[in-house]
């Protein structure tokens, strides 16, 4: 299985997301990639990265494992933990190590 990479989702970044959620789905949108600081190639490993989405206030996702769909290279289950909210948005992340 290949691992994936900060460039399988750079074509998400600003695209609104369809979370599979219990009762109802959620949007969310990537808001931005954060990248480990330095990228040190060995084989079978990957340089670790963050997505941070944004959500509205009235949409929320406890911390768990979703179905995260874009239409473009997915749909992927990602594993998303609530940061600290700013204004009238939720934020989530998800790091890949």
């Amino acid at each position: 299985m290949r691992l994936l990479e900060a460039s399988d989702f750079e074509a998400w970044v600003g695209k609104r997301i369809q979370v599979t959620a219990v009762p109802n789905n959620v949007c969310v949108v990537l808001d931005h990639i954060e990248k480990g600081l330095a990228p040190i190639v060995i084989e079978g490993f990957r340089q670790s990265f963050t997505l941070i989405f944004r959500s509205t206030f009235d949409q929320q996702l406890i911390d768990g494992s979703y179905e995260f769909d874009c239409g473009v290279g997915g749909p992927h289950v990602i594993f998303v933990s609530q940061i600290q909210p700013i204004g009238n948005d939720r934020f989530y992340q998800a790091i890949f190590n």
